[in-house]
């Protein structure tokens, strides 16, 4: 490969916006709202989730998988982040609290 093909000449016309607003759970340990859709992500599906800051990806954590279903949609959900444990294999992995319930 040429080595000035690699140069660093973008700007910010080549620049593509992502829409997509993944919930970040170290800044803020608790999300609320309610769950309208999953999206396919390169790791699974990502539920989301809607809420007066708009729409929001909650993200495809192994913690989370299993958790959701499509009957869940139309639900007020709230996901809290408990901090990242130990698993038995050594590895770190984040572990949740999920809460479910109807809308009335």
């Amino acid at each position: 490969m040429e080595k000035d093909k690699l140069i660093d000449d973008f700007t910010d016309e080549d620049k593509i916006e992502a829409n997509t607003c993944f919930h970040d759970f170290h800044t803020n340990k608790e999300l609320l709202g309610v769950m309208i859709r999953f999206e396919k992500t390169d790791f699974g599906f990502s539920p989301v989730l809607e809420n007066e800051d708009g729409e929001i990806w909650v993200g495809s954590y192994t913690a989370l998988k299993g958790k959701f279903s499509e009957e869940d949609i139309g639900k007020k959900i709230k996901i809290v982040f408990l901090g990242q444990e130990k698993g038995k294999s050594g590895r770190l992995y984040m572990k949740f609290d999920i809460y479910k319930k109807e809308i009335k």
